[in-house]
């Protein structure tokens, strides 16, 4: 089920919702218009002096045991670097330097029965310091030659989609 499917009622004054569009809903009660829009992600691509690329394993639904790149949801506020350095601290308990945007991935998270549109930010990144230990969602990590990453599990298509484009160099138009 989409997300925009799953909302019944007005966060506003609680009567009926009603969908107008495929992301819009309306209140029939006091005309509050809901819309269902991405909610965006900051995520890093980490590469080590080997040439590998650093994956982690998903500890928690979704996709619970497949390989991802480190990141997560922006908070309110927050920008797309202060983001992604909140979250591979939170990830991985190390500091990180941007190093290039790569781009942004439409997607979708599904949890608990209901599909979260998701715009996924996604940069390539250096460890500048710290030792990696896994913590808060992650179950473990791992290097892998550049070869072997797409043969992999990877639990989005647009965290598989970014791999693609920075394993093969290749670069999609905006």
């Amino acid at each position: 089920m989409y997300l925009i499917e799953a909302y019944k009622f007005c966060p506003k004054c609680g009567g009926a919702l009603e969908k107008k569009s495929h992301n819009l809903l309306q209140c029939l009660q006091c005309s509050y218009e809901f819309w269902v829009n991405p909610s965006p992600s900051a995520s890093v691509i980490i590469e080590n002096d080997q040439n590998e690329v650093l994956l982690v394993k998903r500890a928690v639904p979704p996709h619970q045991g497949a390989w991802d790149i480190p990141g997560g949801f922006m908070e309110p506020g927050e920008s797309f670097i202060q983001a992604a350095k909140r979250e591979i601290r939170e990830e991985l308990e190390v500091e990180i330097e941007i190093t290039h945007l790569l781009g942004a991935y439409p997607d979708l998270y599904s949890y608990k029965g209901a599909n979260n549109p998701c715009l996924s930010l996604i940069a390539a990144a250096k460890i500048t310091s710290g030792e990696l230990k896994v913590a808060d969602d992650v179950s473990g990590y791992r290097y892998f030659a550049k070869s072997k990453v797409l043969e992999l599990q990877i639990a989005f298509t647009g965290v598989r989609a970014a791999l693609r484009e920075y394993i093969s160099h290749e670069k999609t138009a905006f």
